[in-house]
């Protein structure tokens, strides 16, 4: 690798296999131009450098045809979207059966929250103050404490 950045290529590449997708999305960024290819769905082809909020597809523009076909023939060489499309759906058919599971029976939150009564949290004035003091001090060891 070198040290100089004009001599790096600008690109980058993303799959997109979110939980609900039925397909993947693959994603080439190249220079100004950004690819999105959606297996079951429609792509999209955006020129940065012109439209930086991504609000002009360019993928019905007749003038970008052929780069369009140059994209989506990188997408298929370089990802096997069947495959991926496949180990999609299997991964959610697991995760719905895991939930099925989940949700058989009592339901126990994932998020657990401990039961806390902030009344005895915090000394409030009353009571003795040296259980307080010392349920709440911090201990260390001899070692953590310079002499």
């Amino acid at each position: 690798m070198s040290s100089d950045a004009t001599a790096w290529r600008d690109e980058a590449f993303a799959e997109i296999c979110f939980e609900g997708a039925r397909a993947p999305g693959m994603l080439i960024r190249r220079g100004t131009k950004k690819y999105v290819h959606w297996e079951e769905g429609s792509c999209s082809l955006f020129d940065l450098q012109h439209d930086p909020h991504e609000k002009e597809n360019l993928v019905t523009d007749p003038a970008y045809s052929d780069e369009i076909a140059l994209f989506d023939k990188e997408v298929h060489e370089r990802w096997r979207v069947e495959q991926l499309t496949e180990q999609i759906l299997l991964k959610q058919r697991r995760n719905a059966l895991v939930h099925q599971a989940l949700m058989t029976g009592e339901v126990t939150a994932l998020d657990f929250q401990p039961f806390d009564d902030a009344s005895k949290r915090y000394y409030r004035g009353h009571g003795n103050w040296h259980k307080a003091e010392e349920r709440d001090f911090l201990r260390f060891d001899s070692k953590g404490i310079p002499e």
